[in-house]
């Protein structure tokens, strides 16, 4: 969520549009890695400001424990814009962040507890939410997760423990004025070069391993599908994926659908696999939903990237789209798959 507006794809023609939207409103926190509870903040990065191409355009140069990426962020500002241009309605955005932070350092005492997770790197917690409790919000966003890539098992139940204790204590600290099951939004990890990874892991983990938001551990959430927009050429590292116009845009598609009850598409989650079926020639059909009228559209039928999975440890073959309608595609395995027809696939798998 750190990566600055004026660093996105038209970052700086963003910038100077930002003079047209003095009904939103901005405030960046401090970066502080506190150790104990804050009450409120020494001291703030950024106080309530009206959207300017001053206000949303800060870097510095980076201090101890501290990067230079300090205000606005891309996503933050794009998604207040776009939402603020649907329903008119004055946006105040509350922006707080650290890059390169697991979801641990944002998380209570009582969010590790339900997780057993290990260790006492809350510091974000401590330093730069805690002193945001007494103030009365609609909903989060949140842009986060490449920290968490190496370790991706717990997060799962980490993510989804996180917000539940985030709503539970915004309610508290408002003495009932933020509605305790408050919207929370999401944007899906990108694609971008780590090695080391498990990207796709951390994909599935975000969504509780469900696959969609929302579910039963994760209500009244949504998500904005990035995994297509990674950018290999990003001078910031391909980790810092300049397209954060799509991901504003998607991102507050889905807020005016859950947040804001608008109803604008009823496709804002993107096309979602509703079943699969084996079929006798050892090819699997998938059915899609939340498509809108023009259907499924693959780009590139000849890629590889799916595949087709059984057994426990799974294992699985790479595949390719055969044919396609409105509504499924039919995936057969790639190459020379010795008795694939009968082979009792289990799970299909995309970009993993």
């Amino acid at each position: 969520m750190a990566f600055l507006l004026q660093n996105a794809f038209n970052g700086s023609q963003m910038v100077q549009d930002a003079n047209n939207y003095p009904a939103i409103r901005l405030f960046t926190s401090k970066k502080i890695n506190s150790k104990t509870p804050l009450p409120e903040q020494p001291v703030v990065e950024e106080t309530w400001q009206i959207s300017s191409n001053i206000s949303v355009s800060q870097d510095n140069k980076p201090g101890p424990f501290d990067d230079n990426w300090l205000y606005m962020s891309a996503v933050c500002f794009l998604y207040a814009r776009e939402v603020h241009k649907a329903t008119n309605i004055p946006i105040g955005v509350l922006n707080t962040n650290w890059g390169g932070t697991p979801v641990e350092y944002w998380s209570s005492k009582d969010a590790y507890k339900q997780c057993g997770t290990p260790g006492d790197a809350r510091g974000g917690w401590d330093g730069m939410v805690v002193p945001l409790l007494n103030t009365t919000i609609k909903g989060v966003i949140w842009f986060q997760g490449e920290a968490n890539t190496g370790r991706f098992a717990n997060y799962s139940c980490q993510f989804p423990a996180m917000i539940a204790d985030w709503r539970e204590k915004f309610h508290q600290g408002t003495n009932g004025l933020t509605d305790p099951t408050f919207p929370f939004g999401f944007v899906q990890l990108s694609s971008y070069d780590g090695a080391d990874e498990d990207i796709a892991g951390l994909r599935w983990a975000q969504t509780a391993n469900f696959g969609s938001v929302p579910n039963e551990k994760m209500p009244n959430t949504f998500m904005a599908v990035a995994m297509d927009l990674g950018d290999k050429e990003s001078p910031f590292g391909s980790v810092h994926s300049r397209h954060k116009t799509e991901v504003g845009y998607r991102l507050a598609l889905a807020g005016l659908n859950v947040a804001y009850g608008r109803g604008h598409s009823s496709q804002w989650t993107g096309p979602l696999a509703t079943t699969a079926q084996q079929l006798v020639d050892g090819t699997v059909s998938v059915e899609f939903g939340s498509m809108g009228s023009f259907g499924l559209f693959v780009k590139n039928q000849s890629a590889t990237n799916w595949e087709l999975c059984r057994g426990s440890p799974l294992v699985c073959v790479a595949g390719s789209v055969s044919s396609t309608t409105a509504t499924a595609v039919v995936i057969k395995p790639a190459g020379t798959c010795l008795s694939c027809a009968n082979t009792g696939f289990t799970v299909v798998r995309y970009a993993w």
